[in-house]
């Protein structure tokens, strides 16, 4: 398994980073991390396994050697369950290195999309999050369920968990952020619980012409979208919103589609200042 450089270590264990770098320093060292917690993932998976059938083995072996007289059972009995706690240990070593899926599967191929057309020299400024959504520090709610029959227990969360600027290489500026709003209801019954999710993912770009070379090209004049829009002088914003009842890592798509949308509208200006 592939080795960290101490300050990938760091960002592993810390999860929450504020970056300011280069398109390709920036976009090296987030692959890289990415690739250990894949490497890492996997590796954590096999672990549980093996740990897993240790604590199995060491149960049989208990009934089993119940009876045995002598010293052998006992030192073997013993073996396997040091085995077990030392790959337990292993296991949950690794798992503290563990980050969000959004990386490797979010914010790794926005960046290798986005790096082909921003400027080289100006850096990136990136805020990330990497701890799980429905982690306790973005809970901002719980309760019983309103209007909801049975015991169902309600939790809110809210976790905005990237923001990016950059200067793009025509020379506007494009920001753009994502915030995860969660709802997770859980049924308890007497013998099973039942947990329900729905995410609201909102996506806020905002794309502005640092040069007031650009202008924003009349809606009517525009396919219609669905995206919430804003306009002002020379920058637009748009925002959009996407329903899931899961906590799979959101596709790249439904960024850069925005993204696309924005660039729709901001058009060089013409003579006069009509885009």
């Amino acid at each position: 398994m592939r080795t960290l450089t101490p300050e990938q270590n760091r960002i592993a264990l810390e999860k929450v980073v504020t970056l300011n770098r280069k398109p390709d320093e920036l976009f090296d060292l987030l692959a890289g991390l990415a690739d250990f917690d894949n490497e890492a993932n996997k590796k954590a998976k096999y672990l549980g396994i093996g740990c897993g059938f240790l604590c199995v083995f060491a149960v049989i072996l208990i009934f089993v050697l119940n009876n045995v007289e002598g010293n052998t059972p006992k030192i073997l009995l013993a073996i396997v369950i040091i085995a077990a706690i030392i790959v337990g240990i292993i296991r949950s070593k690794i798992l503290a290195f563990d980050v969000s899926d959004d990386l490797r599967r979010f914010v790794i191929p926005v960046l290798s999309l986005l790096r082909e057309d921003v400027d080289p020299e100006q850096p990136i400024k990136l805020r990330l999050d990497l701890t799980p959504s429905t982690d306790s520090a973005h809970l901002k709610s719980e309760g019983p369920a309103k209007g909801v029959y049975g015991n169902v227990q309600e939790y809110q969360y809210q976790h905005p968990w990237v923001d990016c600027e950059t200067i793009l290489a025509d020379g506007n500026r494009l920001r753009w952020s994502v915030v995860d709003n969660i709802r997770k209801r859980v049924r308890k019954k007497r013998k099973s619980t039942k947990t329900k999710i729905k995410r609201k993912t909102v996506i806020d770009v905002e794309l502005r012409s640092r040069e007031k070379k650009y202008g924003v090209l009349a809606e009517e004049a525009f396919n219609p979208s669905s995206y919430e829009t804003r306009e002002k002088g020379s920058s637009i914003a748009l925002r959009n919103v996407v329903i899931s009842t899961s906590l799979d890592p959101l596709d790249p798509q439904a960024l850069m589609s925005v993204i696309l949308a924005a660039y729709a509208r901001l058009q060089p200006l013409k003579k006069g200042g009509v885009a």
